[in-house]
């Protein structure tokens, strides 16, 4: 699946993002939907005031995508 197409499914469908973990190079979110699973990596210096939920919509997180 393309990024572009991606993308049009998360803000589409609207899933929750789950936390999968918190490490030196940032926090990483997990969401799927069908047989996909995207993932996303927040880095740490990106944080600022913002306050990062366990879940979390994940059209919110499209920025973070790891392809």
């Amino acid at each position: 699946m393309e990024l572009n197409e991606i993308k049009k499914k998360l803000y589409k469908e609207n899933p929750t993002a789950v936390l999968h973990s918190v490490r030196k190079d940032g926090i990483l979110y997990t969401t799927g939907f069908g047989e996909n699973t995207i993932n996303f990596r927040v880095p740490l210096d990106e944080l600022g005031e913002t306050v990062w939920e366990r879940n979390i919509d994940a059209k919110l997180l499209i920025r973070y995508i790891i392809v």
